[in-house]
């Protein structure tokens, strides 16, 4: 469910590709901070989140009542969010456009869910298939909460059976290393959309159709003669306005606009702008 609800942030990033490039090209922030920068803004709501999906799927069913499993649940969930979401915002950015991006991503929930190790235990994954296993964060995230649930004392040695049966060893460590894998898979996204954003550039296409032309001018009398169309209209060439001021590029900080209001005597007035910083090129 979550990682369906991660493929509406390839539009996001798809839509402000365009304003990317300009305050790249101008130097308003490096590639690294744009890549940290936006993974970190959606930790908070992701957390709120995951916390009430966590509750829902945790306490109901009847998992094991203990408060470390439960944050550690909660750990992985979280983390395996972020690493997903991460993952699709690396494919707005590398396809060039919005479709191909999302068509990439729905491809990859289907393969990453169906060689995780649930639907197919992970003793009847073909050979040749194994190593969609072991690059999925889903299987190692999976793994580490299988772990963790069924070496619980309430399930005794049933669950080290059970964990046997599914093809898992019962060692704690692939809790450790399920939060590893994932903060390392995080990491290794983070640093190709910083790579990607630096080396990809993708033409924005007009979405528009053809400009229709206009109608043709009449033929008048003082029309030069040979400047017709097929039908007979005059073809008039109008030279675009000259400015008679020369281009220039222009660059504002920390830019504040204050207005008076009628009626109104105080000492600051009304504030329209404040603190804006911009670049403005011809």
């Amino acid at each position: 469910t979550m990682m369906l609800s991660s493929i509406a942030s390839i539009s996001s990033v798809a839509s402000g590709r365009k304003v990317l490039y300009k305050q790249l090209d101008s130097a308003f922030f490096p590639p690294a901070v744009f890549a940290i920068a936006n993974c970190l803004v959606q930790v908070p709501l992701m957390a709120v989140e995951v916390l009430i999906y966590v509750t829902a799927t945790y306490w109901f069913p009847g998992l094991a009542p203990e408060a470390p499993r439960f944050f550690f649940f909660f750990v992985i969930l979280m983390l395996t969010y972020v690493a997903i979401t991460a993952y699709f915002q690396l494919l707005a950015v590398v396809r060039p456009t919005e479709a191909e991006a999302q068509s990439i991503a729905s491809f990859s929930v289907l393969v990453m869910v169906t060689f995780a190790g649930f639907m197919i235990p992970l003793t009847q994954i073909k050979p040749w298939f194994l190593w969609l296993y072991y690059i999925s964060p889903i299987s190692y995230a999976f793994r580490a909460l299988s772990v963790c649930e069924f070496l619980s004392p309430s399930y005794g040695h049933l669950g080290i059976h059970y964990l046997a049966y599914v093809g898992f060893d019962s060692n704690s460590s692939w809790m450790s290393l399920g939060v590893l894998y994932l903060a390392g898979f995080i990491g290794a996204i983070l640093v190709m959309m910083t790579v990607s954003v630096w080396k990809i550039r993708w033409p924005e296409k007009f979405s528009g159709g053809t400009p229709a032309a206009g109608p043709a001018l009449p033929t008048t009398a003082g029309a030069a003669p040979g400047n017709t169309d097929a039908s007979g209209a005059a073809v008039v060439t109008v030279a675009p306005l000259q400015s008679r001021l020369p281009p220039v590029t222009l660059s504002f900080r920390d830019l504040c606009y204050k207005v008076d209001l009628p009626g109104q005597h105080h000492q600051y007035g009304l504030a329209l702008l404040q603190g804006i910083s911009g670049l403005a090129r011809p």
